[in-house]
């Protein structure tokens, strides 16, 4: 634990399982729910509640659930945070696509201050990559990492160490398609794509022995 109180909300009832019994997670208010519906349903009662942090991790298998990254949804989630909340986003994209594009584009009309990171270092042999958006109403800066911050993992150690030579500039991917509500499947052809190439990724780090038993 590091001390933050937090609230999660998972569509799927086994990742939830899954990262309470292996990975031991522990939330303080967990939802097995649509994330929308779970904003939505925070505003119509009328919850006082206004978070400091929102972490957005929807893409799964490449896949691209539109519905929580429209600008409908990023005006509700407005409606929750606070004036200097910040906002973790996490895109499975094509590297120069649309997705990230209009990604990007999206959020910013709410949140317009933002900072982008790739997993890795961009290359042509290694077109689809994971994103790390942060967006906030209010500037930020990142302080350096220091040894606490790792909680003991090699693998935080390595990301946050480097995390500012994966920085990415965003100017370029600003004026891409504003994603809305009646809008839904503009970008169905790429997402399929990426969807099919993050698969090869997985199948290529985890062997065929791993997913057959799942």
């Amino acid at each position: 634990s590091v001390g933050i109180h937090t609230t999660t909300v998972e569509i799927d009832p086994i990742v939830n399982e899954m990262a309470e019994k292996y990975f031991q997670f522990k939330s303080n208010e967990s939802h097995v729910m649509d994330a929308r519906e779970f904003v939505e349903d925070r505003i119509e009662s009328g919850d006082s509640t206004h978070y400091d942090f929102v972490i957005h991790d929807v893409f799964t298998a490449g896949g691209m659930p539109v519905s929580v990254l429209s600008l409908e949804m990023w005006k509700m989630v407005e409606k929750i945070t606070k004036p200097d909340s910040i906002i973790a986003l996490n895109v499975v994209a094509k590297i120069g696509g649309k997705i990230l594009r209009s990604v990007v584009s999206t959020v910013a009309q709410i949140f317009p201050n933002c900072r982008g990171f790739s997993d890795s270092k961009q290359d042509k042999s290694n077109p689809t990559a994971n994103f790390l958006l942060f967006c906030s109403k209010s500037q930020f800066s990142f302080r350096k990492p220091e040894k606490g911050d790792y909680l003991g993992s090699k693998v935080r150690e390595s990301y946050l160490s480097h995390m500012s030579e994966l920085g990415i500039s965003l100017d370029e991917y600003m004026g891409g398609e504003i994603l809305r509500d009646d809008s839904l499947h503009s970008l169905d052809e790429e997402a399929e794509e990426t969807a099919a190439t993050h698969w090869k990724i997985m199948r290529d780090v985890l062997p065929n022995r791993v997913w057959n038993r799942m």
